[in-house]
């Protein structure tokens, strides 16, 4: 009886490698995980304009071995969290479902403020959110809602971190003594934004003008005269005027 042939080279190595491929599994999983997350890595934005679909695919991939059907519907959000807190303008291109998870929001805002105008409006009036925004950049005030422009915590902070802010603030807090006080102290030229009640108070004019000499120019003409103000802009002036 004929022996049977011997399997050519070609064949047995078809062999090892059906035998091979299931244990090796693991290890491509791995590797199509590491790849993905490189990707995300070094290209966020363009992950960021991907279908949603497509990203569902990508967290399916990746989360796979984790189980869960809860923490497979988060694993989108959480990447996302990890580019906002990176650079929190990626919001921009978010996908409007993801700009409704306030813990997005706040990443995005927190790393900067600016973030705040590609929120999901309701997070606009969310004291929160807002807070956290201006405390990085006051200048987000001016994409708060109304209602939050009113609020003298929001508004503080906001004039605190950067005076001019107070130009956004409702008109209510730019004749509070605190709020101007608190905006001339961190930036002289504020005045100008000022109540006028407020341009001729003494306590608030020393400061702008002690801040930024030339902000005499915005006082009430009662104060232009004042020797404790005139002197102490004259003061700043020529401080400035010796660093230059």
């Amino acid at each position: 009886m004929a022996c049977s042939a011997s399997p050519t080279p070609r064949q047995r190595f078809r062999l090892d490698t059906s035998v091979t491929k299931w244990p090796s599994a693991p290890v491509r999983r791995r590797e199509l995980e590491e790849r993905q997350r490189r990707r995300l890595s070094g290209r966020q934005e363009k992950w960021l304009r991907a279908p949603l679909r497509q990203r569902e695919l990508q967290a399916r991939q990746k989360h796979c071995l984790s189980g869960g059907r809860a923490k497979l519907e988060r694993a989108p959000v959480r990447l996302l969290l990890a580019a906002v807190t990176q650079n929190g303008l990626s919001l921009e291109y978010a996908d409007a479902s993801f700009k409704s998870d306030k813990d997005v929001a706040l990443a995005a805002v927190t790393e900067i403020g600016y973030a705040l105008k590609y929120a999901d409006a309701s997070f606009k009036s969310d004291k929160d959110v807002v807070l956290a925004a201006v405390t990085q950049n006051g200048d987000a005030l001016f994409d708060a809602d109304a209602s939050l422009k009113i609020d003298k915590d929001i508004v503080l902070a906001a004039v605190t971190q950067n005076g001019i802010a107070l130009q956004f603030a409702d008109r209510s807090l730019k004749r509070d003594k605190d709020v101007v006080l608190a905006a001339v102290t961190q930036n002289g030229a504020t005045l100008h934004f000022a109540d006028a009640s407020l341009k001729s108070d003494k306590d608030v004019v020393l400061a702008a003008v002690t801040q930024n000499g030339w902000t005499l120019e915005h006082a009430d003409a009662r104060l232009k005269s004042d020797i404790d103000v005139v002197v102490a802009a004259a003061t700043q002036q020529n401080r400035d005027a010796m660093r230059h």
